[in-house]
């Protein structure tokens, strides 16, 4: 079950917000294993104050990161192998170009694995495989 805290510009329209959780849910259960009922994501809106990042680390020569600079924080449970994140990647990119026509250099991708027991999903339970 991915958590997903996806950090965002505050001054995005809630439709553009909402083609950014579409997509990232879509990328989710079409190469990253993911049930289609299992959406758990929290929009995090920020000022341009509140975003600070380097507009060129890591990206291609010629390119840098814009005011529409997305961060996804995803914390996956189980580990997925290198193949499987690298589609996910792709797959995210690819629907976040078309539905909110965003930069290849404003995509940012964390993904961190725990353990089961690590999680609680409601009445003061740890959760249990199904």
């Amino acid at each position: 079950m991915p958590f997903t805290h996806i950090y965002i510009s505050a001054d995005k329209p809630d439709g553009y917000v909402k083609k950014v959780s579409q997509s990232l849910h879509e990328a989710l259960t079409e190469s990253f294993l993911v049930p289609q009922k299992d959406c758990f994501q929290i929009i995090n809106r920020l000022t341009d104050k509140q975003r600070v990042y380097d507009k060129d680390y890591a990206c291609q020569v010629n390119q840098a990161r814009s005011k529409n600079w997305l961060l996804f924080e995803i914390t996956a449970g189980k580990p997925r192998d290198t193949k499987t994140k690298e589609a996910f990647y792709r797959t995210l990119l690819a629907k976040l170009q078309v539905s909110v026509g965003l930069n290849q250099a404003d995509l940012m991708v964390i993904i961190s694995t725990n353990q089961t027991e690590e999680w609680s999903f409601s009445n003061g339970a740890m959760a249990t495989l199904p």
